[in-house]
């Protein structure tokens, strides 16, 4: 630029407006060159990429490659020239620069440029001074800096080509690694088009080299591993003497870790010279292998016969003939376990080695095997096996012969697969010889037990129960060693032992083998009471075990076989109060499923019902009715398999129950007395209505599918079976809520005495874990919390925690008894009285405290404290439940009084109908009309009354007795509004008596269901009554016994020293008084239970008098009777003489007991039956149930062996005092006694003639 005017020099904005113009052309210049740069790169680089591709897809020859090398050197060098240079050709001046900014921005227009124009020229306008030319340059540096036209003026395009070429290169980048290494050999061979630069495969072939000799009888494993791309076959090629000699095909396989591999094998003896083989897969190829081809050795006959010869020696328990018959060639053996082989074999050359192999059917079987052992625990039964399994499944060297051609081996195999002996020479070539050895084991015996008895995972049982259980064991191949039994516990239980109570030896006495026994069946009872605990001690409530059964059979080669064992059968032993809670549980249950039931019964009934209207309605159209038969058919099924005694039934559960509580002995249980009768009464329902609902409605099934065949609909039979099974499904249903009513009044009571044995099982528990605890660690007790170990602490805090638990649920059940007591206040005055004592019980009013004072015992760590809170808690919920428990016997007392009182009333009912029958025939008499009706319609309004009496009546004896009574009363009731509502008239004008007489046909078989009612329920009393006096007697005797024991001891101290001593002395002084107080327990059972069985009295008052008398004797003088007379003079006769009085009571009351429950039986099925007219005149006159039972036999031979008795004992005294006046004074006494019990004999025997002919039955006694 020229130089300026001294104006415009000296003006700052003309230099800095002058360096803004010359930073702007310097910036136009640089991106003038970078998009030259851009667009050079770009169309190079796109010309590069396209001769690149033509290069990949055509693979072009060397010199075309250098030619299009040289076309784009060419072709970026013009393209160089042609971008670079217009940047210096084509610059801006300042000028061109100003007017292209005023044409950006029309602020700068007329300014910018005339200001560039004084700047450049270094002169003003003409006219102008400086002052306006420096004001103008001014003004446009001004309006240039805020004009926003700096990052507007600029090289077009640079941007742009930026963006494309780097676009372009990035994708050029990303195809050539995505391509690599084909892009990278690609380019090279384009940039260095004359060197031999080989294209890579996609295919690439790693190949094992195979054996380079073989022999002609082998197989030549051929393996290689390909990469890149996988084809799914390749091509094996085989060339003999440069040709080719087959090709074969392989499919390449991927095996578990992802590795594509190809595995084949070339049939040598096929070629039979030497070849060479390749490998061809994809657009890859191997190296070729030369393989050559030898003769191998050859298996020579022995004797001839093929090598190796087989010799095969069974073990001894299997009875088999040693050796084994094998045949020569053999190359399938079966042998069983524990055999020893003998393979012997000859070859036709020096041997360099000879082995044995083998494969087993199944890898996984010896791993499991001794796995399972190490899991087990049995370390070192796995050790051994473990050892014999690497030694058999390794391969085996086998000896061979002097000459190196022969060889033999003896060996035990332990399991099944392919034994081979492989034989090789000096040149590494081999023979096989294989066999397919089945080795057959010997199974454990298959045991089964029967546990139909389980209900819940588990047994329930006293310590003294009894269990009859069922095992069978078999063993189908070489028979049964043992059978015995197998126990195990836990904690303080038994320990795992086992005892055998069955065995067959292997050999008999002679040495001869036994027959085997393979099938065993064995009811064996198990006594728990001949068990004991790990420490010796008996059973207890809350010890738990499992048993089971076991066998085992005459195997010798496993010492370590398992035996065969049945599935385990858990045991829990309980009181009385675990067997109560199972059976209340078991009501509950019995109860929901009724409901169910019952419910499923109302829908079939409904069904029934339905169909029936549909074939009465309509004509044609049976769809409808098919349908809703088939549904009725589906629901009686459901109710009969509900009910059914399968697994899943009713009948089922209450079937395992019964024998559970014959298992325990329970006699007296009211909850087992109703799950017993509700059996009963289900097996009636099961066996009658139900199973002829199923019979009517398979009837009217089968019809009407016969209809909709198009066979015709016969609607009279269809209609007819259905209105049968309408009716006997109403029968079911209402036997099904006579059941639910009978069972619903208990569901309460039976909810809270469930809940309250839990809770003191739940206690009983508490308090025998705190009591452990302190045994187990008796030094901790008393110490404070900082004292104790971290243990220590863990244990106090879980037992802190389930005392809180008993304790809520304790109070629980407190709660539901205060809100049961107030809800049936009104409506059960018997449960609420005993639900109110209990509660006001003292030990149920502490309970609370004892269980909160326990808490914070135990918290405390006092657990000697705790543990007589505990028990202060244990009387207290004890107490609720003696309280809330049913008495069977009060229970019947009160039944039977209540139906005495409904027959009496049923009495008067027939007196009343009969009266009301007399009124109406009086009635019908009537000539005068209005009278007649008058009188009529008086005595229909009191038969309706009467009927309503009835029909409440059979709602009450529904009620009494879980049984469907009521229903002749029912029936009774209808016929008699049935002779109200429509009287029919004979041709006289009298009605007709049919439905007067059937209802009082009715009438009089509800009276005498109610006789037979009151019978069985006086009878069932009477045995509940003998057998608590059985019980009682039982003690006694077993007392009475332990005496007489202690007496022969004492004498066989008197015969040892030839005295007593003082202390012996005092001893026998306790023994009398024992003796005594056993004669005053035995008279009190005598008059508190015998009441109106005199000889049943008079028996035991003969044992009492023999205790007295024995007790009397047996006291001595410390003084002068330490040297006897012995306890066997006079005290051992009187103690026997006890006990035999004893005896013939307790076999009198055993068929007493059984005469009864005979009775009972043979009452059951006439239960329903019509009387005979003599008889129904009796129960009319008054008689029946009420009356006094005849004696029974029992008692009439219990008096006869008394009389026959007393017979013996007076001829005994006779023989021996022939002259009664020289009788001495104990003789005469014994004699006044025999003379007194005559006399006591006669009368018992008059009183029982003059019963008998007062009250029983013509014929009863003979």
């Amino acid at each position: 630029m020229t130089l300026l005017t001294k104006e415009i020099e000296a003006s700052p904005d003309a230099e800095r407006l002058q360096r803004l113009m010359s930073s702007i052309l310097l910036q136009n210049k640089v991106y003038g060159f970078f998009r030259a740069v851009f667009l050079w790169s770009l169309i190079s680089g796109f010309v590069l990429t396209g001769i690149v591709l033509l290069e990949y897809q055509l693979h072009m020859e060397s010199w075309l490659r250098a030619f299009c090398l040289i076309s784009w050197l060419a072709l970026s060098t013009f393209a160089f020239m042609v971008f670079f240079k217009p940047i210096n050709r084509c610059s801006l001046t300042a000028t061109q620069l100003a007017l292209q900014m005023e044409g950006i921005d029309p602020r700068l227009k007329d300014s910018l440029a005339s200001a560039i124009h004084f700047l450049e020229k270094n002169q003003s306008i003409e006219g102008a001074s400086a002052e306006l030319v420096v004001k103008a340059i001014t003004d446009a540096f001004d309006k240039v800096m805020i004009a926003d036209v700096f990052f507007k003026v600029h090289v077009r395009f640079v941007g742009l080509s930026f963006l494309v070429s780097g676009i372009f290169s990035l994708a050029m980048l990303l195809v050539f690694l995505g391509y690599m290494p084909f892009s990278g050999v690609a380019l090279a061979r384009v940039i260095f088009p004359y060197e031999n630069i080989a294209w890579p495969t996609l295919t690439q072939i790693e190949m094992v080299a195979p054996k380079p000799k073989v022999g002609k009888n082998e197989t030549l494993r051929i393996a290689a591993r390909i990469k890149g791309k996988i084809p799914q076959q390749a091509t094996v090629l085989l060339h003999c003497d440069g040709a080719l000699h087959s090709k074969l095909i392989a499919d390449i396989q991927t095996n578990e870790e992802n590795v594509s591999e190809l595995t084949g094998r070339v049939d040598v003896s096929a070629i039979g010279r030497d070849f060479s083989v390749q490998i061809f897969a994809g657009d890859a190829s191997s190296i070729p292998y030369q393989i050559t081809v030898l003769a191998p050795p050859v298996f020579l006959d022995i004797n001839g016969n093929p090598s190796p010869t087989v010799t095969c020696l069974p073990p001894f328990y299997t009875g088999l003939p040693s050796p084994l018959n094998v045949s020569p060639g053999t190359l399938q053996l079966d042998v069983p376990l524990g055999s020893n082989l003998v393979f012997k074999g000859l070859a036709d050359r020096a041997l360099k080695s000879a082995r044995l192999e083998f494969q087993p059917e199944n890898k996984d079987v010896l791993p499991g095997i001794v796995g399972s052992l190490f899991s087990a625990g049995e370390h070192w039964a796995a050790l051994v096996l473990l050892s014999t399994a690497k030694t058999v499944v390794s391969e085996t060297a086998i000896p061979l012969d002097r000459l190196s051609t022969g060889f033999e081996i003896s060996f035990a195999p332990i399991a099944s697969g392919i034994y081979s002996v492989v034989i090789e020479d000096e040149s590494d070539l081999y023979a096989i010889r294989s066999f397919d050895l089945q080795v057959r084991t010997d199974p454990s015996p298959l045991v089964k037990m029967d546990s139909s008895l389980v209900n819940s995972g588990f047994l329930q049982l006293f310590p003294e129960a009894e269990l009859l259980l069922k095992v069978s064991a078999d063993d189908a191949l070489y028979g049964l060693n043992t059978v015995g039994l197998e126990f195990k516990g836990a904690q303080n239980s038994v320990k795992a032992s086992s005892s055998n109570f069955w065995s067959q030896p292997l050999l008999d006495k002679n040495g001869a083998r036994n027959k085997p026994v393979n099938s065993l069946g064995i009811d064996h009872l198990v006594r728990l009471k001949d068990w004991k605990n790990s420490d010796g001690s008996s059973f207890k409530a809350g010890d738990r075990f499992s048993l089971r059964f076991v066998a085992n059979d005459h195997d010798d080669v496993l010492p370590l076989k398992p035996k065969g064992g049945s599935d385990w059968l858990e045991i829990q032993i309980v009181d009385r109060n675990g067997i109560e809670l199972l059976l209340e549980k078991a009501q509950e249950k019995a109860r929901q499923e009724l409901l169910k039931v019952r419910d499923i019964q109302r829908k079939a009934t409904k069904d029934t019902n339905f169909a029936l209207n549909e074939i009465k309605a309509k004509e044609e159209d049976i769809q409808k009715a098919m349908e809703a038969v088939q549904s009725a058919e589906q629901g009686q099924k459901n109710v009969s398999e509900r009910l059914g005694e399968k697994e899943a039934g009713i009948l089922g559960d209450l079937e395992k129950i019964k024998k559970l509580a014959e298992a325990n002995k329970l006699k007296a249980s009211a909850s087992l007395n109703r799950l017993n009768e509700l059996a009963k009464e289900i097996k009636k329902i099961e066996e009658g209505d139900l199973a002829q609902v199923e019979v009517q409605l398979s009837e009217a099934s089968k019809r009407l599918e016969s209809a909709d065949a198009g066979k015709g609909l016969d609607k009279e039979k269809v209609a007819a079976a259905l209105e049968k099974s309408l009716k006997k499904q109403q029968e079911v249903e209402k036997k099904l809520e006579g059941l639910l009513k009978n069972l619903e009044p208990w569901a309460g009571l039976t909810e809270m005495r469930a809940d309250a044995r839990e809770t003191l099982l739940e206690l009983e528990e508490m308090k025998r874990k705190v009591e452990d605890t302190q045994k187990q660690d008796p030094s901790a007790s008393g110490k404070k919390a900082d004292e104790l170990t971290p243990m220590q602490k863990e244990k106090i805090e879980n037992l802190s925690l389930q005392q809180n638990k008993v304790a809520q649920k304790a109070q629980n059940l407190l709660d539901k008894m205060n809100k049961s007591m107030q809800e049936n206040k009104r409506q059960d005055e018997s449960a609420t009285k005993n639900i109110k004592e209990a509660l006001d019980s003292p030990d149920v009013k502490d309970l609370k405290n004892n269980l909160r004072s326990a808490k914070e015992e135990i918290e405390s760590n006092r657990l000697m404290e705790a543990s007589k809170s505990q028990a202060k808690a244990v009387e207290g919920v004890q107490e609720i439940l003696n309280k809330l428990e049913e008495n069977p016997r009060e229970m019947n007392q009160k039944l039977a009084k209540k139906l005495r009182e409904v027959q009496k009333q049923l009495e008067e009912m027939k007196q009343e109908m009969q009266t009301l029958r007399k009124k109406r025939d009086e009635a019908q008499k009537i000539k005068n009309e209005e009278q007649k009706k008058d009188s009529l319609a008086k005595n229909n309004a009191e038969m309706e009354k009467l009927a309503s009496k009835m029909e409440e009546m059979a709602k009450t004896l529904s009620r009494l007795k879980n049984e469907n009574e009521g229903g002749n009363l029912e029936d009774s009731a209808k016929e008699l509004r049935r002779a109200v509502q429509n009287p029919p008239q004979e041709p006289d004008g009298n009605p007709k008596p049919n439905s007067l007489d059937k209802a009082e046909e009715k009438l009089q078989r509800e009276i005498q269901d109610v006789q037979q009612l009151v019978k069985e329920t006086e009878e069932n009393l009477q045995r509940e009554r003998l057998e608590k006096i059985a019980e009682s007697l039982k003690l006694l005797s077993d007392r009475q016994e332990s005496l007489l024991k202690e007496s022969d001891r004492f004498d066989l101290l008197l015969n040892e020293k030839g005295a007593w001593t003082r202390a012996q002395i005092l001893s026998l002084t306790g023994f009398s008084r024992s003796q005594n107080g056993l004669a005053e327990e035995t008279e009190l059972v005598a008059s508190r239970d015998l009441d109106g069985l005199p000889v049943f009295m008079k028996t035991i008052g003969m044992a009492g008098r023999s205790m007295r008398d024995a007790a009397k004797l047996a006291e001595r003088n410390p003084r002068t009777q330490t040297k006897g007379p012995p306890m066997s003079e006079k005290v051992v006769p009187a103690q026997k003489e006890a006990l035999k009085r004893l005896g013939q009571f307790q076999n009198a009351l055993k068929e007493e007991i059984s005469q009864l429950a005979s009775a009972g039986k043979e009452n059951e099925p006439e239960e329903k039956q019509e009387k005979k007219p003599d008889e129904a005149k009796q129960n009319q006159s008054g008689g029946g149930a009420q009356d006094r039972k005849p004696p029974s036999i029992a008692q009439l031979k219990l008096l006869r062996n008394l009389q026959a008795d007393l017979y013996d004992r007076t001829e005994q005294l006779s023989t021996k005092f022939p002259d009664s006046k020289k009788m001495p004074e104990d003789a005469r006494r014994e004699m006044l006694q025999l003379q007194k019990d005559q006399r006591e004999i006669g009368e018992l025997l008059e009183i029982l003639l003059e019963f008998n002919q007062r009250n029983a039955p013509q014929g009863v006694l003979q």
